[in-house]
């Protein structure tokens, strides 16, 4: 009998970018923030959230710090086929107004004849969306919100209008008196959310010299030029799509996602009125403790999503370390639920996670979180010196504490009746 030999199995190159349009998108950039301007964190991530393909995007500042303005600047660089519509993507939020008003548009000439014809209007179906003044709506908008920022298509009766891919800005003034709170669901679909400051002295010099004495034109946006169209920022989204997410960089998320957990009980699972043992726990002081809710880990997919698009900007094909914490007080800030002292003691919660969660967290327990990590996979395959090390590293962080007991289940407990019931499925 012929001997019959297996072909060596070869790792399929992954499609890696091409960084098409890049330069372009970096001129267009240059163009805006030669006349809007920011610190340079916040324009390097209000540039990183144009890169992220079906993103919400808040922006929140008091009257008068050029929100809107960023905004439409944004609409006419890069999606500058949607800016020369007469009828342009743009819905200024009243707590007076319905999905009727915002989203949909009913033909009252057939209504009157007891036809009832419903139709989208373009911010429903267009690439790039703009919802002005968020904070004023009221909850059966914020419903009709909710479906179009999660699904991506708003529906009445039974008809779906799906959207293009798109990425959605929102701005809001914190200090503004409205009639209903923005929903937590409603919160917690915002991919990343943003604080606008006032300009300083010398900021507010150069545009002002910039707009009344070198150029004379009042509008910023009259001053810039059109240079990508919508078709050409889906080209650029599906590029960024693109860009590798190495295993470690989602491990190390879920070692951030697991700091804010319990140790002895799962938050999650609780009613309002249980009260958590912190005041006597031995990890006082962490940021569990720091923590009065926990959401799930759409922060986390928002977080990979705009590393990703940070690795495009900069011409790298895979995302680094550096990347994801770059982003991440955007993308987590506003998911977060602190206890009221806590909360009390920063200017804001982006403020929150760059000192305690980066700087005294992540940072500080790289090299044990790294240690740990390699002791857990190496117990698995039945390392018990390993398995030692991880037992004596989960004395000292909570994080590896909830590894190490991850670890226990996974080789000490039997399997129950359900477990063995779906493991004999052939």
């Amino acid at each position: 009998m012929r001997s019959q030999t297996q072909a060596p199995q070869t790792r399929k190159t992954p499609n890696l970018p091409t960084f098409k349009y890049r330069s372009v998108f970096l001129a267009g950039l240059r163009n805006i923030f030669s006349w809007w301007r920011a610190d340079p964190e916040t324009k390097e991530m209000l540039s990183i959230c144009l890169l992220a393909k079906n993103s919400v995007v808040l922006l929140s500042g008091t009257y008068g710090v050029g929100k809107s303005t960023f905004i439409e600047s944004v609409m006419k660089v890069f999606f500058s086929d949607i800016y020369e519509q007469d009828v342009k993507p743009i819905a200024r939020i009243r707590d007076t107004l319905t999905e009727f008003d915002v989203l949909l548009y009913i033909d009252i000439a057939k209504l009157r004849k007891g036809i009832e014809h419903v139709e989208p209007r373009p911010i429903v179906m267009a690439p790039f969306k703009f919802f002005n003044e968020l904070q004023r709506g009221n909850p059966r908008l914020y419903n009709a919100l909710l479906s179009l920022f999660a699904e991506k298509e708003v529906e009445y009766r039974g008809r779906v209008f799906r959207s293009k891919p798109f990425i959605a800005f929102c701005d809001r003034n914190p200090h503004d008196v409205s009639s209903h709170e923005i929903p937590k669901a409603l919160w917690d679909r915002i991919d990343a959310h943003l604080y606008i400051r006032v300009l300083d002295i010398t900021e507010t010099y150069e545009l002002l010299t910039s707009k009344y004495v070198k150029t004379h034109m009042p509008r910023i946006v009259d001053a810039l030029p059109k240079l990508l169209t919508s078709e050409k920022m889906l080209e650029i989204w599906n590029d960024v799509d693109k860009v590798v997410v190495p295993e470690s960089v989602t491990l190390f998320l879920a070692l951030i996602a697991g700091s804010f957990t319990c140790a002895h009980i799962d938050r999650s699972v609780t009613e309002p009125r249980y009260r958590l043992p912190c005041d006597n726990c031995q990890y006082k002081g962490e940021l569990c403790f720091k923590v009065r809710e926990v959401w799930g880990t759409r922060w986390a997919e928002s977080t990979i999503k705009f590393a990703k698009a940070r690795a495009w900007l900069y011409s790298r094909p895979i995302v680094q370390l550096e990347d994801v914490l770059f982003v991440l007080p955007y993308t987590l800030n506003h998911r977060l639920v602190l206890k009221p002292e806590i909360e009390a003691s920063f200017p804001n919660k982006i403020e929150f996670v760059k000192k305690e969660v980066i700087e005294r967290a992540v940072k500080v327990k790289k090299g044990v979180w790294i240690k740990a990590i390699k002791a857990y996979l190496a117990a698995l395959k039945g390392d018990d010196s390993a398995r030692e090390e991880l037992e004596q590293l989960s004395e000292r962080d909570v994080v590896v504490l909830k590894l190490y007991r991850k670890l226990k289940e996974e080789t000490e407990q039997t399997q129950n009746g359900f477990d063995k019931l779906l493991m004999g499925v052939t």
